[in-house]
């Protein structure tokens, strides 16, 4: 009796073991298609064309085309890649994506390049994605080493895709970019590039070290350099910030720039008239459209900062500048800009600078005399505070 009940727990388990492969081969192919008919349906094209499966392993080749409305760059009209799934038919297991690029047709003002590109990317551009939830992936990357003039190196590239309804992350790294020529050699060490998507935001942040040398005679480095940029959407308005960020900034033992920042913040732009002028490439119409965006009113925020500047050995000090203009709503500003009309702007600007950095302005941009005599000396630092309104600008005591 014990031996029957045996035999048949072996037989069920062998049942189980057999079956295994075929019924999770069923199941993760019902979600990939979910996962395919989802990506159709948001503008982009899968079409299967090869099935290699087998009982332990899922096997499909895919032609995937990316459209203009999905690359949203000028210069491309479509990518088309070629993308072979693999995935072990078990019921833990991690689907891998092996692609290259297949085809790239640009704008015709870059035809003469496109054959060239398609040649190159087709033998050199390889690349692996790994999911194991169809939510995070992770891909990386083969190195990518061109010989000639000039010689270029880039290696190193992984990176990690996010999505979740509503909200898309991607994050790449790049370990080294090295572009080598006669008399130039370009280093970009540790560059790591983030961005996010969701239905009111689109963030774009770099981070990375460059090293420049030109006929070895000119050094230049920047270290610790971040570069951030985005779009945020709300009420029917869009705010757009630029953030620059260096740790260090050098060329040679001639000049140094330590921890400089510099931040832009244009607020409350009509979304209707941005998106128009961001699709336009007509120069008149995005020309009329920045005026209209003007009219409907806007606001500038700029905030730059250092802590030191040194030049041929000799510290300059710093500066401190923070700059707010707005343009009220108006109408005919082009009109009023030719009359010197300025009724529709408020400012307000403040700047503290160093006397030695003020004087380092003054001789490489003489006009900037007419702003720096309007300050009043404090801490051997001069304060310019300034206010605009109704057209007449006036100091801030």
């Amino acid at each position: 009796m014990y031996k029957n009940k045996l035999l048949v727990m072996l037989a069920t388990f062998a049942v189980l073991v057999a079956i295994t492969p075929f019924v999770f081969a069923k199941l993760m192919n019902a979600k990939f298609n979910q996962m395919i008919a989802k990506i159709n349906q948001k503008g982009y094209k899968v079409v299967q064309i090869a099935d290699e499966s087998g009982y332990l392993k899922t096997k499909r080749v895919f032609k995937v085309i990316i459209g203009p409305d999905k690359l949203k760059d000028r210069d491309y009209k479509k990518i088309v890649l070629k993308v072979t799934t693999e995935f072990y038919n078990l019921p833990v297991t991690t689907v891998r994506f092996k692609g290259r690029v297949d085809n790239i047709v640009l704008s015709d003002d870059l035809k003469n390049i496109e054959k060239p590109l398609n040649d190159y990317v087709r033998k050199n551009v390889r690349f692996e994605v790994d999911t194991p939830n169809f939510k995070k992936y992770a891909y990386t990357f083969d190195d990518i080493v061109l010989k000639g003039s000039p010689n270029v190196e880039i290696r190193g590239i992984y990176g990690y895709f996010f999505y979740y309804p509503g909200l898309n992350k991607n994050e790449t790294h790049v370990k080294t970019i090295v572009i080598n020529d006669k008399d130039v050699k370009l280093k970009l060490d540790d560059l790591v590039i983030k961005n996010s998507f969701s239905e009111n935001e689109l963030l774009t942040k770099s981070d990375f070290n460059l090293r420049l040398s030109l006929e070895k005679k000119i050094n230049l480095s920047v270290i610790n350099a971040q570069i951030q940029s985005g779009v945020l959407k709300h009420n029917k308005k869009v705010d757009l910030i630029n953030r620059v960020a260096v740790g260090e900034f050098k060329i040679n033992d001639l000049f140094f720039v330590k921890k400089f920042n510099a931040n832009l913040k244009i607020k409350d732009i009509d979304a209707d008239l941005f998106k128009k002028a961001v699709k336009t490439r007509d120069e008149e119409t995005n020309r009329v459209l920045i005026d209209k965006i003007l009219e409907k009113g806007v606001t500038f925020d700029i905030k730059s900062d250092t802590e030191k500047i040194t030049a041929f050995q000799s510290d300059l000090g710093n500066y401190d500048l923070n700059m707010s203009l707005k343009f009220l709503p108006t109408k005919n500003i082009e009109e009023k800009f030719a009359a010197n009309n300025l009724d529709f702007i408020d400012l307000k600007f403040h700047l503290v600078i160093s006397k030695k950095l003020a004087n380092v302005l003054e001789r490489f941009y003489p006009q900037s005399i007419y702003l720096l005599m309007l300050g009043r000396e404090s801490n051997n630092k001069i304060v310019v505070d300034l206010a605009m309104k109704d057209g007449k600008i006036t100091r801030v005591k």
